[in-house]
């Protein structure tokens, strides 16, 4: 059986880390290299992954928090298996996720492979196909993926510069060189939670999204001004109409601030086309 590395990047990930790493030992492909890198953590994160006494854990830690892309390239400077992949330290695989994806690449001649996942959301659960996600306006890799070490030969870092959309760019510089290949199976579960980062810089992601589409010649520049002006306005409708809801108490308030809040929108489009 090749090795396959998986690195898991964490910060402050007491919350859920524990399910992560469980998933991973636990998987029926059971040849693999876990290494943790712990970005800096301030919560329990280092106890819990101390209380493993797995061989199979290498365990990594930096004295301060620099970033995902740091931590993926400190995790996989000292990876050594046959094949690569990453997850998040509040995600967790389906117990035969590696097994069908190193299966996967060996019948059919692939650099790369991405399945589909699920995503949970307050309980709730939801199929997402990542066949369908358009490779030019988003990353249609999704979370769950496994690659050949010749990729990360060839590839090499995940770079800092592009920081909060360092997997799709990733991704794009991967899909330039090498085949990559969709399974239509089901075999990671992403958690949707206000602490997560893709909350938390919601609108820094997008900002960056759109600097990413620009530079890899997927948006004009008229047309980055564009998504730039429309996602800042919305940014501030949000804003607006929650002030407005707050002014509901009082109806003629409640009247000014809707008709200020319809002006604004136009405004600021406009104007932070020219901003960009």
């Amino acid at each position: 059986m090749k090795l396959v590395s998986i690195v898991i990047p964490t910060y402050n990930g007491e919350k859920y880390i524990r399910e992560t790493i469980n998933s991973c030992l636990n998987q029926t492909y059971k040849h693999i290299q876990l290494i943790i890198v712990n970005d800096g953590s301030t919560d329990n994160t280092e106890k819990i992954i101390n209380s493993y006494k797995d061989k199979r854990i290498v365990y990594l830690k930096h004295k301060k928090n620099l970033g995902l892309p740091e931590a993926l390239n400190t995790g996989f400077d000292r990876a050594e298996g046959d094949y690569l992949t990453w997850i998040s330290d509040d995600n967790y695989y389906s117990e035969e996720a590696i097994e069908r994806m190193v299966r996967f690449l060996e019948e059919n001649n692939c650099d790369f492979v991405y399945s589909n996942f699920y995503k949970i959301d307050n309980k709730k659960i939801k199929k997402v196909d990542t066949s369908k996600i358009d490779y030019k306006k988003s990353n249609w890799v999704g979370a769950c993926f496994l690659y050949t070490k010749q990729v990360k030969d060839t590839i090499g870092d995940y770079d800092p510069e592009v920081r909060l959309v360092e997997d799709y760019d990733y991704f794009l510089r991967v899909f330039k060189k090498f085949r990559m290949c969709h399974l239509n199976e089901y075999l990671l579960y992403y958690r949707v939670h206000e602490n997560q980062l893709l909350n938390k810089k919601r609108y820094e992601i997008r900002m960056a999204n759109i600097k990413l589409r620009l530079k890899y010649g997927f948006l004009t520049e008229d047309q980055a001004k564009k998504e730039y002006a429309r996602m800042k306005a919305n940014k501030r409708m949000h804003r607006l109409r929650m002030f407005s809801v707050k002014g509901i108490r009082f109806l003629p308030t409640f009247l000014i601030s809707i008709i200020l809040t319809e002006f604004l929108y136009l405004y600021y489009r406009c104007s932070d086309e020219k901003d960009f």
